[in-house]
């Protein structure tokens, strides 16, 4: 994804585009970058305690089933 991303910036640069393409180098090194985050030093040093676990919030952001699939 790297490459075509790296060509559609330099073309849309090249051609003086007022709008970005649909891929640029840094939408791709976003979606690319870890988001994972420590909270040890919250836990230890605030008595942080997260109102929903891991596993309970996976499940609260897991896609769920259209209501009504078969209708159009």
């Amino acid at each position: 994804m790297a490459p075509i991303a790296a060509l559609m910036d330099g073309g849309a640069r090249l051609l003086h585009r007022r709008t970005p393409p649909p891929v640029t180098n840094w939408t791709v090194a976003a979606v690319g970058r870890d988001r994972s985050y420590d909270i040890t030093a919250a836990r230890t040093d605030l008595g942080y305690r997260p109102r929903i676990g891991l596993d309970a919030g996976l499940r609260e952001m897991a896609p769920r089933p259209a209501l009504d699939s078969g209708s159009a």
